[in-house]
């Protein structure tokens, strides 16, 4: 009997043969998530991402006794929410033990008077958003993977929403969690309005993507359905004046729920949909709160546009974004066909690098791509997100994999040229494991001495933030 047919037996012994599954099918389908890359894998390549079983446990304890089991015989352990990430994070090395915590998907509690819901890590976010709405509250993080992200998953990756100039990213919204560690203990961090008692612990649970532990509940922020959204649309000459009015706003306080600025090329879409025919950038802004400050807010916003050249589109257009701010069916298109890949890029960068950014980035990379846009989004007081799309035709995968990954790295090498971050809210996962050294800088051996003091056996999705490489298969303990 070899090691996994061990780790196997005696999962099915703990947990029950109906939670541990060796289909072949079901191990296909848990040795990627949505990381385009993945999806232009061989045969053999795949292969070598195939665990040795998925466990799909109920409850916590079903967790704990899973790492405990796994980790005593030397197995490293691969966490996976929806499989919505794309960048690699729930990717498997050959031969681990991947814990499906999909049917972890209980709403525990809602506290309407503190204003906040605990939930289990397999609960999807837009399910978990109808119900609180059929109860008057949101939770107002709206990312375009609502629908597909589980609330482990959107933790675990750094998640933020299109509403996040308002409501913040999931790190503003996380107020409490509960976790198996490596060793197989629970840590739990209960849900406060604020604490100066040390650092935030819990805050190592956030963008860590299963390498310090498994998240089996998480309590986050709620809020009252707000009494008004109104959305509107202004056409900029370009990029420069739309970021200056943005930051004007932002001097003077004004603090729209939603601020999307669309360049021409991704505007085009838009305009499309509402009978215009602009080759102009995009500025969609959404205003929500009592009516009153919607107003006020809208006004001085539309004073500020407008005197930086800004044409005033009315509401239809905000209408149109709202209509299809869910759809990501274009990632889905653009990867259709073994010459064909496309991904989105998000990284942020600071006031005065957003333009330069972007001007370097379709100057360097547009040349590779069939299509190449992008939005600025999430912004700051202090800069923005950039989100980078771009499209590969090539002749074979092969070709349009070489294409993809020098897109990756030269966007990579601007933003850190720039002063920006490699990352905004999709995660680190195998795409940027190996800039992490770059990003961080003498952070990143603080970052080595985490993960070794919390794993030391390097065995919670090893391999990511460009920490070590999965154990060796060989090298497993009780191996016959």
């Amino acid at each position: 009997m070899n090691s996994n047919d061990i780790v196997v037996k005696t999962l099915r012994e703990s947990l029950g043969e109906a939670a541990v599954s060796t289909e072949l099918a079901v191990l296909q389908a848990h040795s990627n998530d949505a990381w385009p890359f993945a999806a232009k894998w061989t045969a053999e390549e795949a292969g070598a991402h195939r665990p040795a079983c998925v466990v799909q446990p109920v409850d916590a304890q079903g967790v704990r006794e899973a790492v405990r089991i796994a980790t005593q015989q030397g197995f490293s352990i691969v966490p996976f929410g929806a499989g919505s990430g794309v960048t690699g994070a729930a990717v498997p090395a050959a031969g681990s033990v991947v814990i499906d915590l999909r049917k972890m998907n209980a709403i525990v509690h809602l506290d309407e008077d503190n204003l906040m819901v605990t939930v289990g890590p397999g609960v999807i976010g837009g399910d978990l958003e109808r119900w609180l709405g059929e109860r008057g509250f949101t939770l107002g993080h709206y990312p375009q993977s609502l629908y597909l992200a589980s609330m482990g998953g959107l933790v675990s990756t750094r998640s933020t929403g299109t509403f996040s100039s308002k409501y913040g990213g999931i790190e503003d919204l996380l107020l409490g969690l509960e976790a198996v560690l490596p060793d197989g203990e629970t840590v739990a961090f209960r849900p406060t309005p604020r604490s100066a008692a040390g650092p935030s612990l819990a805050n190592l649970f956030i963008g860590a993507e299963g390498a310090f532990g498994l998240i089996t509940q998480v309590t986050v922020r709620v809020f009252p359905k707000a009494e008004r959204l109104a959305l509107s649309g202004y056409a900029f000459d370009d990029l420069a004046s739309a970021t200056r009015a943005l930051r004007e706003a932002y001097g003077r306080h004004v603090r729209a729920a939603v601020l999307r600025l669309y360049d021409a090329i991704e505007a085009e879409g838009l305009y499309a949909r509402v009978g215009e025919n602009l080759n102009k950038p995009l500025l969609i802004v959404g205003h929500e709160g009592a009516s009153e400050i919607v107003e006020a807010e809208q006004k001085v916003l539309s004073d500020i546009a407008i005197r930086h050249g800004a044409t005033p589109l009315g509401e239809a257009i905000g209408a149109a974004w709202e209509a299809h701010r869910f759809d990501a069916s274009w990632l889905t298109r653009g990867n259709d066909g073994p010459g064909r890949m496309a991904d989105a890029i998000e990284v942020a960068a600071s006031w005065n690098e957003l333009v330069p950014l972007y001007e370097k980035l379709m100057q360097d990379v547009a040349p590779l791509c069939s299509k190449a846009m992008g939005h600025y989004s999430h912004f700051y007081s202090t800069g923005a997100c950039l989100y980078f799309i771009f499209f590969v035709d090539a002749a074979d995968s092969a070709a349009a994999r070489e294409r993809y990954l020098k897109v990756w790295d030269t966007v990579m090498a601007r933003v850190l040229a720039a002063g920006g971050t490699i990352g905004h809210h999709h995660g680190v996962g195998l795409a940027r494991a190996a800039r992490m050294k770059d990003e961080l800088g003498s952070g990143f051996a603080m970052l080595e001495r985490i993960k070794h003091a919390l794993d030391p056996r390097n065995l919670m999705n090893p391999g990511k933030f460009g920490i070590g490489a999965a154990p060796d298969a060989g090298a497993r303990l009780n191996d016959q």
